[in-house]
């Protein structure tokens, strides 16, 4: 049950769970590093507001440390609950496992503006999909979704 994810009032849910090898990392004393994860995206999500690039948006999103259980509230992207089919709202990133790496202009742009105000390396990555190498701002993992709403969000940080 802990597992699981929940939408309520447009907010979704999801707790910070460890299990026994969740994020295993020998060469750290961490004991709990679901918790220190999630502390880590809400220090992300601060520098990202700190930095104010036009047009780049980015989730509403807190901690909950309720009964001994930390749980991550984030607002939900419009309209992506409505899509069955999230590639066609990916703008940079990759949100099949590295499967398939996206980029385009106009969000690469924003993304460059964030890497060069925190001090981000920019990286090329090499889409598995087609075997062209890309260019990405940050992390893989940074994923660049385009809402209903026409705004361009950055989640994942």
């Amino acid at each position: 049950m802990r597992q699981h994810v929940y939408v309520y009032n447009q907010i979704f849910f999801s707790y910070a769970v460890d299990t026994p090898l969740s994020y295993k990392d020998l060469t750290s004393s961490d004991q709990f590093p679901s918790f220190t994860q999630a502390n880590h995206d809400i220090k992300g999500l601060q520098q990202l507001k700190t930095v104010e690039v036009p047009d780049l948006h980015h989730l509403a999103t807190c901690l909950v440390d309720f009964k001994g259980n930390r749980m991550i509230c984030q607002s939900i992207i419009p309209g992506i609950l409505n899509n069955n089919d999230l590639s066609s709202l990916a703008e940079y990133g990759t949100i099949d496992d590295k499967k398939t790496i996206v980029a385009s202009e106009q969000f690469h742009e924003k993304m460059l503006k964030v890497t060069t105000a925190l001090n981000i390396k920019v990286n090329k990555v090499i889409d598995q999909s087609n075997g062209a190498s890309i260019e990405i701002a940050g992390s893989t993992e940074i994923k660049g979704i385009k809402g209903s709403d026409k705004r361009n969000y950055c989640v994942d940080l």
